[in-house]
């Protein structure tokens, strides 16, 4: 038998059309399993113009290209056949992608396909293992792998110099998420990152402005692209923040993290070895906190409505500043701390 060897490498086009930072890291894990799985393979991913540097950082990704701006990329993302292989009915701002002539073309839905709309699958599975199981990958434990360029390094060693801080000498903290039930109520907050400062200066990270007051001179607050945050946040000595892109930069970065999860699963930081989770229950509401009457998430015995979805989830109050501190300084104090 002869072997033809092929004159190309193997092309993976990965399309990603929606979605957050924290998605694209989780998606970004996909495409370097896929480049793992398939050696010697070219894995471009087609996503909107803003998303580029956040792939451009993470191992496994050979090439990034612009769809257009997500604003103008989610009404076509919902009016078009997810089927990208279609060659009768092309999509028409997909002309690059076909252009490009792909071997194969891995839809990422938001987040993760049809795997995301059965019936218990965010129940059981995190965002990694929902992307990784969209695109056919054999191991779907898969994690991006976050790689600062030098030039992030120096803006980061410039922030540290401006601010006295040392490497290794702070925490990096977020406590604002996309939706309200995810974020860490402000009052809390205070208290939260008063306890935090008695240990270490706290580098707070937001997309606005924080939505608490501190006054102190060890807490920062920087404006700075997300790559330089990424930068920043890899001299941290540890992270603590709720399910955000933060949490995912942090497992990207192998960094040691406290994740605050109150309306979310553990689940959502399994995927990250050296995460350790602070969560509360509030055992007398029967709903599980997946649940969406417009997607179908339903757990088997519950169906009434989830009212947490409009008016917010007391579940995250239940986590007291307290509790989250007590597990940072376990990690500060002890190199062989258990992880989730």
């Amino acid at each position: 038998m002869v072997m033809i060897k092929r004159k190309f490498p193997f092309r993976i086009a990965v399309v990603r059309e929606s979605g957050g930072f924290g998605d694209c890291i989780c998606a970004a894990g996909t495409c370097r399993q896929l480049k793992l799985e398939n050696p010697g393979s070219h894995v471009k991913v087609f996503c909107p113009g803003g998303f580029i540097p956040i792939y451009g950082h993470c191992e496994g990704i050979d090439s990034a290209e612009s769809l257009g701006e997500v604003k103008d990329l989610s009404g076509k993302r919902r009016s078009r056949n997810a089927n990208l292989n279609c060659k009768l009915y092309p999509v028409s701002y997909l002309g690059e992608l076909y252009s490009w002539h792909p071997h194969k073309v891995v839809d990422l839905w938001c987040p993760g396909a049809v795997h995301e709309c059965s019936t218990v699958g965010p129940l059981l599975f995190n965002r990694n293992e929902l992307f990784a199981m969209s695109a056919g990958c054999k191991d779907i434990s898969a994690r991006a792998v976050w790689h600062p360029t030098e030039l992030d390094k120096i803006a980061a060693d410039r922030f540290l110099r401006n601010n006295r801080l040392q490497a290794n000498g702070f925490l990096a903290v977020s406590f604002r998420g996309t939706d309200n039930i995810r974020s860490y109520p402000s009052s809390m907050a205070t208290s939260l990152v008063e306890l935090l400062l008695t240990r270490l200066p706290v580098v707070y990270f937001d997309c606005i402005i924080p939505h608490f007051t501190v006054k102190s001179d060890n807490f920062f607050f920087p404006s700075v692209q997300f790559e330089v945050m990424a930068a920043i946040v890899q001299k941290a000595r540890a992270v603590v923040t709720i399910d955000s892109a933060l949490l995912h930069l942090a497992g990207a970065l192998s960094k040691p993290s406290v994740a605050i999860l109150g309306p979310t699963d553990r689940v959502v930081a399994r995927a990250y070895p050296k995460c350790s989770v602070v969560e509360a229950w509030d055992y007398e509401c029967p709903i599980p906190c997946n649940y969406s009457s417009h997607k179908g998430w339903v757990h088997p015995t519950k169906t009434e409505p989830a009212p947490c979805r409009k008016n917010g989830c007391r579940r995250m109050a239940r986590v007291r500043p307290m509790m989250v501190f007590n597990k940072v300084v376990s990690i500060l104090e002890n190199s062989d701390v258990r992880f989730v």
